[in-house]
């Protein structure tokens, strides 16, 4: 864990296109010590995107083909959103379906019998979830289960789902989701969780909750960064998740022990939310982020702007990573540029330990003192090199005003202790149109103070 110390700066280094770092007489400082915490294959698997396919007097209507490339070409492994049009095709190029169960789509047996139909010739479904946010959806005869409405009939609808499938041996493979629930419920017991604590644990292989980021209420007051009410307005990726973990706590506990997964969660740029430039920082900061918490896959809500809204009035036309005439936005472009970065097509490396682990060293910039939230992961991508990445994680924006106010977080610094047969052969860092930029390290040639910022930073490493 990072410690708090206090040291004076040393001039920072302009090698390989840094530039200078300012200097302070004192600053936080702290030390992380990292073994590979997974493969990026791992990594790589814990992240998806959501499509809407039946939605085609929207975006999806019109720019189908163009959105079906887009999701290969961003490098995701995982679609929520089964469309029998396009499924065998992303299934071919790497990208599998997941497919949405409840009562208005008919019994767990119809359920099965449409995955069967699917997956005849090749597997494109991989993963089944249960009813989505039922406590907003389920209202008339459609969203009853053995005569039972919300919460009984939910309950009774994903037992009985998970049983069909578990009990056939050609779907027992398939990841088995949970419920989401889409309103805000009351870690405290104020308004609580209307699913008992363990009432699903046999029902999933993974929990499910839709975490979007947006302050977290039920946390203490107090003032950091430049914010009031610093987890309560601030919009960073963990900040209901991880120092005050409130979605974790309202939400995993009829679950538990099974993971959580999230299958949705993202940042809508309308007028009133986070700009495109803060989405671009936070959408590889959120999948990293979610991956080090332990959520096994994160689904991100979504691929494409619903329709064209050029006053920005509606929050949920504008969640997508392009926009709604599926040109890209920076957020796009900086996620793919990291899933690039981890996939070199060598699968099946396992996460083994290094002989000594790779050290960090950073201080913090002026008006930061928290080490603790200086965060970091690194990553076996081969038998040869691994990945570091590490970030900031503290909040670019501010949901205090509407819009949402973009802080401009200063820079800090950061420094690498490598064992001998461990260098680094490359790091890289995002521009602000949301490119993943690499530098090039030559030969043996020692790293210089790297930037330590709130975009994530990823460093090449290469074992001797």
């Amino acid at each position: 864990m990072a410690k708090v110390t206090r040291r004076s700066l040393v001039a920072g280094s302009a090698m390989l296109g840094l530039a200078p770092r300012r200097l302070w007489a004192a600053a936080a400082t702290g030390h992380l010590t990292l073994q590979p915490s997974g493969t990026a294959r791992d990594f790589l698997d814990s992240v998806g995107v959501s499509a809407h396919w039946d939605y085609r007097d929207t975006s999806y209507g019109r720019y189908r083909q163009q959105i079906a490339q887009a999701i290969v070409d961003l490098g995701v492994r995982h679609l929520r959103g089964y469309d029998p049009e396009f499924a065998p095709e992303l299934a071919s190029r790497g990208v599998m379906s997941l497919l949405t169960a409840g009562p208005e789509y008919g019994s767990p047996a119809t359920i099965a019998t449409l995955v069967r139909k699917a997956n005849a010739k090749a597997k494109v479904l991989a993963a089944i979830e249960g009813p989505n946010e039922p406590d907003l959806f389920w209202r008339g005869p459609r969203y009853r289960w053995h005569g039972q409405g919300f919460p009984e009939g939910v309950l009774s609808y994903q037992r009985d789902l998970y049983t069909y499938f578990k009990s056939a041996p050609d779907l027992a493979d398939l990841t088995i989701i949970g419920p989401s629930l889409g309103r805000t419920y009351d870690p405290g017991g104020g308004y609580p969780n209307p699913f008992a604590a363990g009432s699903l644990t046999d029902a999933v292989d993974w929990g499910n909750f839709h975490p979007y980021p947006g302050g977290n209420p039920f946390s203490p007051p107090f003032r950091y960064g430049g914010i009031a009410r610093y987890y309560s307005s601030a919009t960073f990726p963990s900040a209901a998740l991880d120092e005050f973990p409130a979605n974790f706590t309202t939400y995993a506990p009829p679950f538990a022990p099974k993971p959580m997964s999230a299958t949705e969660t993202g940042y809508s740029t309308f007028a009133g939310g986070s700009s495109e430039a803060t989405q671009a920082k936070y959408m590889p900061r959120l999948v990293a982020e979610y991956f080090r918490l332990g959520i096994k896959r994160a689904y991100l809500y979504e691929i494409i702007d619903l329709r064209p809204d050029p006053g920005g009035q509606e929050r949920d036309s504008h969640f997508g990573l392009l926009r709604a005439d599926a040109t890209p936005k920076p957020a796009y472009r900086a996620l793919k540029g990291l899933l690039d970065l981890l996939d070199d097509g060598q699968d099946g490396t396992p996460a083994s330990s290094l002989p000594a682990p790779v050290e960090l060293s950073f201080s913090l910039p002026e008006g930061y003192d928290r080490p603790q939230y200086v965060h970091a992961l690194l990553l076996r991508r081969s038998l040869q090199d691994l990945v570091l990445l590490y970030w900031h994680e503290v909040a670019s924006s501010s949901s205090a005003t509407k819009p949402f106010t973009d802080i401009e977080v200063p820079e800090g610094d950061l420094s690498l202790s490598l064992s001998p047969g461990l260098r680094a052969v490359a790091w890289h860092r995002y521009a602000a149109d949301g490119t993943f930029v690499r530098h090039a390290v030559e030969g043996r040639t020692p790293l210089p103070s790297l930037p330590l910022e709130d975009r994530i930073v990823a460093v090449v490493l290469r074992q001797d």
